[in-house]
């Protein structure tokens, strides 16, 4: 084993992360109300399979010799997306 402290022999970005999962959609219909006015409908969804994409690994952050050694290193603790959402918008353009 290497002292603490020192750094080993892998080399650079060796370890990939986690795939990013996004699907945002919208939908839209135009209703002609009169010649000049038309209302707009409109639903949009974000991260639409609600897919969780989780951040890279924690890492071992003090690497003095001595120091306490991160408890979570080498765990997935959060995600980068946020949950799905939907929203719907009505508009009215003359």
């Amino acid at each position: 084993m290497q002292p603490l402290g020192t750094y080993g022999t892998a080399g650079r970005d060796t370890i990939i992360g986690p795939n990013l999962w996004n699907l945002d959609t919208s939908l839209t219909k135009d209703f002609k109300v009169k010649e000049r006015a038309t209302v707009q409908f409109r639903a949009e969804a974000f991260n639409l399979m609600n897919h969780p994409s989780f951040q890279l690994l924690a890492t071992n952050t003090q690497i003095f010799a001595g120091a306490a050694v991160n408890a979570s290193a080498g765990k997935i603790t959060a995600t980068n997306s946020q949950p799905r959402q939907i929203q719907l918008a009505l508009k009215v353009l003359f």
